[in-house]
């Protein structure tokens, strides 16, 4: 009797399987149906820059799925699988919407844009010869490791962290750690780093044997969006920022949000003021974006990609900063004299933030600083006049006696104004 019961208990179990496994056959197939329709709306997405997630979309669709069970102990079930379909659907029009941008001038380069690009690099990167990383003391150990484990026999060197260490001693000992290494014309530096590393070690590469191929791998915010392209680099010196350094075009650009994760958040806000930046003086779109995110993390790739082809669109234009490019330089001039007063208490977004409020009116004033103040940055100028003349007088761009200041009087437009450091003063 009991063999019997069993034996029908096993057949059907057998046949309730048989029928679970047909359904799962017909979801299998649809899911396919579904990705494939979630390729065309990423598709359609890249076109106009649209963000991937739509919370809005997804709380609706998830209340009319759990409205359409009829079996209450089904409901609490119902969201975990309609949110892992939407999972699923994000990651791979994440995928797809990757960007990889092409810089044209003066020398060809790609920007590649993408999360977990930081593992694929020796695929991304076409490199042969002897390779060395260029860190600093406050990148995660977990970065460098995995660099050094995609290029077998990679040196590496740390120097210590901080815009203090952004000097001649330091550019030194790069360059003997190059020729100890055993570098020569061959072989490539990874610019492992926020804005400080990305200029010391491309400084250092284009000095090396005048001149080796170079790569650069950010790691903040500020130098994903503005430092790692354009093929500035340079050193501190005699208390002027980037006083001294050359233009030099690394031979890649490898961006991976997913990075980001570990940055201070006080570092990340600050290095959404070049964003900021970008936006206010030539991209309404996305100092909107700015303004209208409820989601920092969600959105960063696409105010990330934004932000390049702003900076990418200037440099092919104006490479030497003979023009154009000097709109990046808007709420600089006084950014970096309160920098250089701030000696260190305040960090490069911070101050620069202060400066575009300082060169900005009307509308474009009341929005920046509204939006300034969204993400916790500073809106007061922290010195008095007399404490930041001396640092006016001395900005590396002066041409004579005069500068040329970058204003903002509507979102999405500039105007270059020339004024002398006596017209700065003004400012204050």
């Amino acid at each position: 009797m009991t063999l019997l019961r069993a034996g029908a208990t096993v057949g059907k179990l057998e046949e309730i399987r048989t029928k679970i496994d047909e359904l799962d056959q017909k979801m299998i197939a649809l899911f396919e149906q579904r990705m494939a329709l979630a390729k065309q709306v990423a598709e359609e997405k890249k076109k106009d820059s649209l963000p991937i997630a739509n919370a809005k979309r997804e709380e609706e669709v998830l209340q009319k799925a759990i409205g359409r069970i009829e079996d209450p102990s089904f409901k609490p079930y119902v969201a975990p699988f309609v949110n892992g379909l939407f999972a699923a659907s994000k990651a791979y029009q994440s995928d797809l919407i990757d960007a990889s941008l092409m810089v044209h001038y003066p020398e060809n380069y790609p920007i590649h844009i993408g999360r977990g690009f930081l593992k694929k690099a020796n695929q991304l990167f076409p490199i042969s010869g002897k390779t060395m990383i260029v860190t600093d003391s406050g990148i995660p150990q977990e970065y460098v490791n995995c660099l050094l484990g995609q290029f077998p026999g990679a040196s590496c060197y740390v120097f210590p962290m901080g815009e203090a260490n952004k000097n001649l001693d330091t550019l030194s000992k790069i360059l003997e750690e190059m020729k100890d290494a055993g570098l020569d014309r061959s072989s490539s530096l990874l610019c492992l780093g926020g804005g400080v590393v990305g200029d010391m070690a491309g400084l250092a590469a284009s000095l090396y044997m005048r001149g080796i191929d170079f790569y650069q791998l950010p790691t903040s915010l500020l130098a994903m969006v503005d430092s790692s392209i354009g093929g500035k680099t340079a050193i501190d010196f005699g208390g002027i920022k980037n006083l001294v350094g050359a233009f030099s075009c690394p031979k890649g650009v490898l961006i991976d949000p997913d990075v980001l994760k570990t940055l201070d958040s006080r570092q990340l806000k600050a290095g959404l003021v070049e964003a900021i930046k970008m936006g206010a003086t030539s991209d309404r779109s996305l100092f909107e974006l700015l303004e209208g995110s409820k989601d920092l993390e969600e959105d960063i790739f696409l105010v990330i990609e934004k932000a390049l082809r702003i900076k990418k669109a200037v440099i092919e234009q104006d490479f030497k900063e003979a023009g154009l490019r000097k709109v990046l330089n808007f709420g600089h001039t006084f950014g970096h004299a309160i920098e250089a007063k701030a000696n260190g208490s305040l960090l490069h977004g911070e101050c620069v933030g202060i400066g575009m409020l300082l060169t900005s009116s009307g509308e474009a004033k009341e929005r920046i600083g509204n939006l300034l103040k969204k993400y916790g940055l500073p809106t007061e100028v922290p010195y008095s006049k007399e404490e930041l003349k001396p640092y006016l007088s001395l900005d590396k761009k002066k041409n004579g006696d005069s500068i040329t200041l970058v204003t903002c009087k509507k979102i999405g437009s500039f105007e270059f104004e020339k004024a002398s450091v006596s017209d700065l003063e003004a400012y204050l």
